[in-house]
Order: C-alpha cells, then sequence, then structure tokens
C-alpha cells in the first residue's frame, strides 16, 4: 500500500503549466491514468485525442464529479464506457453538463487503464469501491447513479 502514496513513482505532466488547469498522471509500471480536467476545460479535450497521453479518455473507467452544492463538498461518483464515438468520458460529461442536478461540479477526474483494458467488470468493481470509500470518509455528499447519501 505504501508503493501507491509514494508519489515518486507517478508521472505528473501539468497540461496548462498549472495545477489549475488539465493534469494527466500517470503509474507506467501499473498502466494506469488519471486526469483532473476542470469543468471549463473539458471540451478542449476532443481536441486532444490524437495525442498519445490523451487517447484513454476514450477508454473505459471511472470518474468522479467534484464541487460543492449548497455550501457542502459533493462528489458524483460513476462509470464511462466506451462509445461509438471514441469519447467515452468526454461524451458522458458532456450528458452531465446539460444536466441541472450536476451544476455543483468544478472539476472532474478520469481513472482509467492506459493499457485500454479495463472491461465492464474492474469499472463496476471500482465505482463501488469508491463510493464505498467516499461514504465512509464523511466529509462529501456522495451521488451515483442510484442512491444519495448525505454525511
Amino acid at each position: 500500500m505504501a508503493d501507491i502514496l509514494d508519489f515518486s513513482h507517478y508521472e505528473i505532466k501539468l497540461v496548462n503549466g498549472s495545477d489549475e488547469g488539465i493534469v494527466v498522471i500517470t503509474k507506467p509500471l501499473w498502466s494506469v491514468s488519471i486526469y483532473k480536467i476542470p469543468r471549463i476545460r473539458y471540451t478542449i479535450c476532443r481536441s486532444l485525442l490524437t495525442y498519445k497521453d490523451f487517447m484513454p479518455l476514450s477508454y473505459s473507467g471511472v470518474y468522479f464529479l467534484i464541487g460543492t452544492q449548497a455550501g457542502h463538498n459533493t462528489i458524483y461518483i460513476g462509470q464511462a464506457g466506451e462509445r461509438s464515438s471514441n469519447q467515452s468520458i468526454l461524451a458522458r460529461i458532456a450528458e452531465h453538463d446539460r444536466s441541472s442536478d450536476k451544476d455543483f461540479f468544478k472539476d472532474l477526474i478520469f481513472i482509467t487503464n492506459s493499457a485500454h483494458d479495463f472491461g465492464p467488470t474492474e469499472v463496476d468493481f471500482l465505482e463501488q469501491r469508491f463510493w464505498q470509500l467516499a461514504t465512509e470518509c464523511r466529509n462529501y455528499i456522495v451521488h451515483n447513479l442510484s442512491s444519495r447519501v448525505n454525511v
């Protein structure tokens, strides 16, 4: 477990030159890619899909919409599967962006496997596990597709 928290084994790219912009975190030996994308910047990612670092945005994975709602820290945990548009997470976030009940989110975090081998079973497990961890920490109002827990 300590290896997971040892950030000397991660590669962190500040795409816009600041942690306020798009951040790409990879752990090469695990083939894990994590993207932190501010809501105001997710639309530009469509034009970046042709670049190697951004191809995993078209893969399946688990995502978090993070922000505040009525003065409370709020997180929505969901999953995005592959789509015919090759824009899995970007297409899913576009759906949320049009939804008034997701107005709270300011940042998107997307976790995927850059080896392109997260299947439905892995994604379902990760979504459920992250939801469980988020509700246990009791620092957020946690939303997902089927439930809401006030903490």
